[in-house]
Formats: C-alpha cells, sequence, structure tokens
C-alpha cells in the first residue's frame, strides 16, 4: 500500500501544473469537476491511511464508480471546451 501512495503522492505535482494551464485557459468547469475528483480521492485516502479503515466491497465498488463518472464527466467538459475555442 505504500508504494502505491508514493506512486500517487508523486503525481500531485503534475495535476496542480495541469489545474493551474486549465485555469489559465478558463476552463472553469473542468477544473470544478477535476476538484471533485481530488476530494474524493483525498477522502478515500485519509480513511485507508490515516484512519486506517479499509473499504469492505460494496463501498469500493461504489467510489470506483463514482471516480468513473466523474472522470467521464471531466472528460466531457474538456471536449466541450476545446471544441467551444476551436470553433
Amino acid at each position: 500500500m505504500r508504494e502505491r501512495d508514493s506512486a500517487l503522492i508523486e503525481t500531485w505535482a503534475q495535476r496542480q501544473s495541469s489545474v493551474a494551464k486549465l485555469r489559465l485557459l478558463k476552463a472553469d468547469k473542468a477544473v470544478e469537476i477535476l476538484s471533485d475528483c481530488v476530494n474524493l480521492e483525498t477522502e478515500f485516502r485519509d480513511t485507508l491511511i490515516f484512519d486506517k479503515v479499509y473499504p469492505n466491497y460494496n463501498l469500493l465498488c461504489s467510489t470506483r464508480n463514482i471516480a468513473k463518472e466523474k472522470q467521464k464527466l471531466f472528460h466531457k467538459s474538456l471536449a466541450d471546451f476545446y471544441e467551444s475555442i476551436a470553433s
């Protein structure tokens, strides 16, 4: 688990850079949805790492489904944004 957590932490700088670029482009909806994803990740990580509470199968499936839906919304918001600046 520590390896996965370390790998996750290593991506934070890249994510912050991406968020900054999206803000500069005024892709506000994408930033908002990405923020929701970060909050979901933070809640899940805090539960595992700090509270030492491990999710049961149902909670894990639910969290994964929420994350997938947020990812779809994020990709759609990026597609919509790029379409709006291309036209």
